[in-house]
């Protein structure tokens, strides 16, 4: 009988209480990214952090895309006290 690989991650959690725990847990600050969006300094947690943690939490997740939508938005751009700072501008999105 062949051998079984060994799983990089610890054993999943086994109740409810340490799955949340788990997935409840803030991210290290050297995992959180920033950037500038729309003039203004967002932080972020990239998608390879997120998937890390579902991966220690779940080991077996998957996904599965359920439909798509395209759609055309408006965006604006604001500022406290002086109102809108730029014309809208319409952009396409899935």
């Amino acid at each position: 009988m062949a051998e079984q690989p060994q799983s990089r991650f610890p054993d999943p959690p086994e109740t409810i209480g340490e799955l949340l725990a788990l997935l409840s847990r803030p991210f290290r600050p050297d995992v959180i990214q920033q950037r500038k969006i729309g003039g203004r300094q967002v932080s972020y947690v990239p998608v390879d952090a997120v998937i890390d943690r579902l991966n220690r939490a779940c080991q077996a997740w998957s996904y599965r895309i359920v439909g798509t939508t395209w759609e055309r938005m408006m965006l604006n751009r604001w500022d406290e006290g002086r109102g809108r700072t730029s014309p809208p501008r319409s952009l396409s999105t899935w």
